[in-house]
């Protein structure tokens, strides 16, 4: 029997846990206006953000569909993007110190990009990237829903439509670094090819991809449908969002209901594609049909949800669960609500653990626990213990008693090297592994280098 519980018993444990503080320390400003549509966010290796979606300003400067700021939220005055985009950016990747950014835009300063670009951390483009030739003449309109880098590969995710708004090309696509299509991966033609909302890479090369039209999909590496992978649908199924675990299972957001008329927005399912029924699926009552989990983060040894489901005594469209579905009540956000003389239809649509351990929430709200903020806010969770996760949650680094622990879901750890605050090296490891851990001493506070196997290098400080 499928283990499922009322947030209206569970979450009474809330009232012994403070609210997630929103950070003021990340300086806004006047921030976004209450229009703006915020639809990706990355973090690059040197702390910087990128913002990407449809708004024309932030904190009362001129901007163009996408912002770089500061860790404090300031923007970064050497990223510069004068009317340099001629439409909406709807997913972004980090790739080293460069950013992949998706969406609706044909041109990047006048030159032709269609969908697809590369630019530096100045604003400027990467010409030697370039997906436009490489599609099919027809394609007159596209939707890129995701993007990520995966062993030197480009995966990307949406929908390809011709003049009349029918889906002509693959919804999923990989390419190489210079952008053009990597035709050793071929979409299994049998499979829809409708909007495809988001997607998973594992280590061996194959994805998991969630269409809200068809449900989930397993592709082996070279883009042929796994036939050992079949999802088990509820009696409702539109799934949005999906998060791999560890061991293969892979948590699943959006809007649920079974044969009994019990709706979900968290589900978790085996690497098989069933029902995995000793999840703690959680019960929700559906105001909306718009209503469901939009994004799924891990953050550490947590995992973060957010979207537009019913508050439940705190627990409102923001939630923090262990991989077994457990709420952590110490990621209780207290409420996202709407612009004043605004119905009710707040809600969190994208998440972002920063590499100081802080984390990025945004969605269409105009208060966060009291605090007016509009459709952006920082949250502080360093006071959880929590080191957050490193560059688009390739890496995440979380504590565990003494020890500090590194997880990679994408490239090995080849080597890792630990400093003192002198520079010093205290000791260095050959990992060759997508998992490192070190022990700490007491009151102890050094560096760390890590190698990947792709020559990416991360560093930062391991404090206990």
């Amino acid at each position: 029997m499928k283990a499922f519980f009322s947030l209206a018993l569970l979450a009474t444990s809330s009232v012994f846990s403070q609210s997630l503080p929103v950070d003021l320390s990340f300086d806004q400003g006047s921030g976004f206006d209450s229009t703006s549509v915020i639809s990706t966010l990355s973090q690059l290796q040197n702390g910087k953000i990128f913002i990407g979606g449809s708004f024309s300003s932030y904190n009362n400067s001129n901007v163009d569909n996408m912002v770089l700021l500061s860790e404090d939220g300031v923007i970064d005055a050497n990223f510069i993007c004068n009317d340099c985009i001629n439409g909406n950016v709807t997913a972004s990747v980090i790739q080293s110190d460069q950013i992949i950014l998706g969406g609706t835009f044909t041109a990047f300063n006048g030159v032709e990009r269609k969908y697809i670009a590369r630019i530096n951390d100045d604003g400027s483009l990467d010409e030697s990237f370039n997906l436009t030739t490489s599609l099919p003449s027809d394609v007159a309109s596209a939707n890129i829903t995701q993007l990520s880098v995966v062993n030197n590969k480009i995966y990307l995710s949406g929908a390809f439509y011709n003049s009349s708004f029918q889906a002509i090309f693959n919804p999923v696509i990989r390419l190489n670094l210079d952008g053009s299509i990597d035709e050793s991966f071929q979409f299994d033609q049998s499979l829809d090819k409708r909007l495809v909302s988001a997607f998973s890479v594992q280590t061996d090369g194959s994805v998991v991809f969630v269409s809200k039209t068809s449900g989930v999909f397993k592709l082996n590496e070279n883009g042929s449908i796994d036939d050992t992978f079949l999802f088990e649908s509820l009696f409702l199924s539109t799934p949005s969002a999906i998060c791999v675990l560890p061991d293969g299972k892979f948590l699943l957001g959006g809007r649920f209901v079974n044969e009994a008329q019990e709706s979900f927005v968290l589900m978790r399912y085996n690497s098989n594609g069933s029902l995995d029924e000793t999840f703690n699926a959680f019960e929700f009552n559906f105001l909306d049909t718009l209503d469901g989990v939009f994004s799924i983060e891990k953050f550490g040894s947590n995992y973060l949800a957010t979207g537009r489901f019913t508050d439940y005594d705190g627990v409102d469209d923001f939630i923090g669960i262990n991989a077994d579905g457990v709420v952590n009540y110490e990621f209780i956000v207290g409420g996202l609500t709407s612009y004043p003389n605004v119905s009710d239809t707040a809600y969190g649509s994208k998440l972002l653990g920063l590499s100081s351990g802080k984390i990025l929430l945004a969605g269409q709200f105009g208060k966060v626990n009291n605090t007016i903020l509009r459709n952006l806010v920082c949250l502080d969770a360093l006071g959880l213990g929590i080191a957050g996760f490193i560059n688009d949650n390739h890496l995440s680094v979380y504590y565990d008693n003494n020890n500090c622990n590194f997880t990679s879901s994408s490239e090995i750890i080849t080597t890792v090297e630990i400093f003192d605050l002198s520079g010093r090296l205290v000791a260095s490891d050959n990992v060759n592994s997508y998992r490192y851990s070190y022990q700490l001493e007491n009151n102890s506070i050094l560096l760390y280098r890590l190698t990947m196997n792709d020559g990416k290098i991360y560093t930062g400080k391991m404090i206990n």
